[in-house]
């Protein structure tokens, strides 16, 4: 990163690329100066951050509660899914927005004579609660783009997108054995309606694993 940040590229037209930097179980790393420092500035030198924590304590505990927000300020995409600490569903919550629900109350008064009357009135809700953000389904999740209305999607599984399969399978002969001693086929790039491997059966053979340097 520091790197990244001695050369501006409006300056230095060799520097095309953009550099996504992939941070997780980013606390874990622990305090970065670097990070706190640049976080503001980044996106104006070609660096995106990808960052993965579990809460927002995580963050207040080693940037401080100020220098959290700063460093979540650089992000203007943030995706969400199950919280487990309450305190952060509250403030996700909040982040998400409210919504406006009108109900209609109806009296009817008798006597002499009989009359009826109706009146109509409008309640703020939070779009989706603190609680039901603790019970979201594995597959489901909440985006906030800076400058939209947030958007509940369902999470892109690559193992079972055709697409991203294929395209894992180019760099992986084990998993194109495997496909294809499921199809009973030799033919498995580009074929469509494939039956492929679960993801349990990818691990059991040590598809989704990787060798680690230290």
């Amino acid at each position: 990163m520091e790197v990244t940040l001695r050369e501006n590229p409006d300056f230095d037209p060799t520097l095309k690329h953009d550099c996504l930097m992939f941070l997780d179980e980013f606390p874990s790393i622990g305090y970065m100066p670097i990070i706190k420092k640049g976080s503001g500035y980044i996106a104006g030198f070609k660096l995106k951050l990808l960052t993965i924590y579990q809460n927002i304590s995580q963050l207040n505990e080693i940037y401080g509660v100020e220098g959290a927000k700063t460093l979540m300020s650089a992000h203007p995409c943030r995706i969400i899914y199950a919280v487990s600490e309450e305190d952060d569903a509250k403030k996700i919550s909040e982040k998400l927005g409210y919504i406006t629900t009108k109900s209609t109350g109806s009296s009817k008064t008798s006597g002499r004579s009989t009359s009826k009357s109706s009146s109509e009135s409008e309640a703020q809700r939070a779009l989706v609660l603190p609680q039901e953000l603790g019970t979201l389904d594995f597959k489901e999740e909440f985006i906030i783009l800076k400058g939209e209305n947030p958007v509940k999607a369902e999470k892109a599984l690559y193992f079972l997108d055709p697409y991203f399969m294929d395209r894992l399978m180019m760099v992986s002969p084990k998993l194109t054995e495997l496909t294809a001693s499921l199809n009973k086929t030799k033919k498995v790039l580009g074929v469509k309606g494939l039956k492929y491997p679960s993801k349990e059966k990818m691990l059991s053979v040590g598809e989704l694993e990787s060798e680690v340097l230290l």
